[in-house]
């Protein structure tokens, strides 16, 4: 049986670095969370653009929740930022009932440690397609690991 090492732990046992990131072992975790209440009127691509702050540079996120009412009329929902209105979260049905999304079981691949590197990745964003929405309330939490 053989020991193999991660990522981290090979800098760390052949001393190639002193430190690991401390994104990447015991980083401090900041929690956004906001809600929007639909009011029927929303079209197709309308974009929400979510939290009262942006996601700080050099922040990596850590997970994702989305929990929605029926939005009814086969609506779906992307998640994402300016940058990728579905870097997320690929347009899902949220309109067969009330639900919730997270990262594990919907999250695109690669998500886990994404990286804000630039502006537009700062406001994430709910992007609206399919028809008509129901007047119900989507919330949205986001924990990430904040930059040094």
């Amino acid at each position: 049986m053989a020991t193999i090492y991660g990522v981290n732990r090979t800098l760390k046992r052949t001393g190639t670095v002193n430190t690991i990131d401390p994104q990447e072992s015991g980083a401090k975790l900041r929690w956004f969370y906001d809600s929007y209440t639909f009011l029927t009127t929303e079209a197709a691509a309308d974009v929400i653009q979510l939290f009262g702050d942006d996601l700080p540079l050099g922040a990596r996120i850590v997970d994702w929740a989305i929990d929605h009412g029926d939005l009814a009329n086969n609506r779906t929902l992307a998640f994402g930022t300016l940058a990728s209105a579905a870097g997320l979260m690929a347009a899902t049905d949220c309109g067969a009932a009330a639900d919730k999304k997270n990262m594990n079981d919907h999250g695109v691949s690669l998500t886990l440690g994404y990286e804000i590197d630039e502006a537009n990745d700062q406001i994430l964003t709910l992007t609206l397609g399919g028809g008509a929405a129901a007047a119900v309330v989507v919330r949205v939490a986001v924990l990430v690991a904040m930059p040094a």
